[in-house]
């Protein structure tokens, strides 16, 4: 038999047996990709991505684009070759076998910070990621709005209690 996969048994040429041959060889060159790290993806329309891999599944694994430019929301600063950003609420998925070539892996801590930021712009759990407050008098305003909120969180309890135990006139 010829090492020509393009042929078939007979010696003609068979272009739908050797894209066949060539997926099967594809799939078993599959890596493995691993949550944290960045690699480099084909599309479908034959372009190469980098992307973050959030979580890998079984012939599979979501992501979130990176791209040199930042996006307007949900915006997050990723080291990859250089550094580039992320809308981590733009979560993507690929198939394993389009993981063309490993880049890095994301530090742990780095990647604990990017999926509570993803949780957060997907509105996912109670998570929350909040920003220091920088200016003074911004801050003096969050304490009396806080202390506001609270006012209004023990009234509407008693009211609630008052309600339920049938104390209300």
């Amino acid at each position: 038999m010829s090492e020509d996969l393009r042929k078939n048994g007979e010696g003609y040429c068979d272009k739908t047996a050797y894209a066949a041959m060539k997926n099967v060889m594809k799939e078993e060159e599959t890596v493995e990709v691993k949550r944290g790290e960045i690699w480099e993806v084909d599309q479908s329309n034959g372009l190469v991505k980098e992307v973050l891999c959030i979580q890998p599944f079984s012939g599979y694994f979501e992501h979130i684009m990176l791209t040199d430019k930042k996006p307007a929301e949900n915006a997050v600063m990723i080291r990859s070759r250089e550094m580039m950003y992320s809308d981590v609420g733009r979560v993507s998925y690929s198939l394993t076998s389009r993981a063309a070539s490993y880049i890095r892996t994301v530090p742990e801590d780095e990647m604990a910070e990017i999926l509570k930021k993803i949780a957060c712009a997907l509105n996912i759990g109670n998570a929350s990621v909040t920003e220091p407050v920088s200016d003074p008098y911004q801050a003096e305003k969050v304490i009396g709005l806080e202390k506001e909120r609270d006012i209004y969180k023990h009234l509407y309890n008693d009211l609630l209690e008052k309600v339920i135990s049938g104390r209300m006139p």
